[in-house]
């Protein structure tokens, strides 16, 4: 049985989303993204993805539950990046 493995990778899955989470008050606080590319935050957010399909194949049940953080949490990101980027977008053309 993998249990203390999945409880140990868990605890990294969790502790990521809770990181990522830094991510997301700094671009609601600065309401822009400068600096970053959406890219990376995108890969990791399927990564996430395909770990909530692949942790239950093999059985590691904790860490399919912190991979859901991590995938939500980057998932608002890349949602929040998106419609930033638009704004910006939006008022440059409002602009010309």
């Amino acid at each position: 049985m993998n249990i203390p493995y999945d409880v140990v990778n868990a605890m990294f899955e969790l502790t990521a989303g809770f990181v990522l989470m830094f991510n997301v008050r700094e671009i609601l606080r600065e309401k822009r993204v400068v600096g970053v590319h959406i890219a990376p935050a995108a890969f990791f957010t399927l990564w996430g993805i395909w770990n909530a399909f692949y942790y239950p194949a093999i059985a590691q049940q904790w860490s399919f539950y912190a991979a859901i953080l991590v995938v939500v949490v980057n998932s608002l990101w890349v949602a929040l990046a998106l419609m930033y980027r638009k704004q910006r977008y939006d008022s440059k053309e409002d602009s010309t």
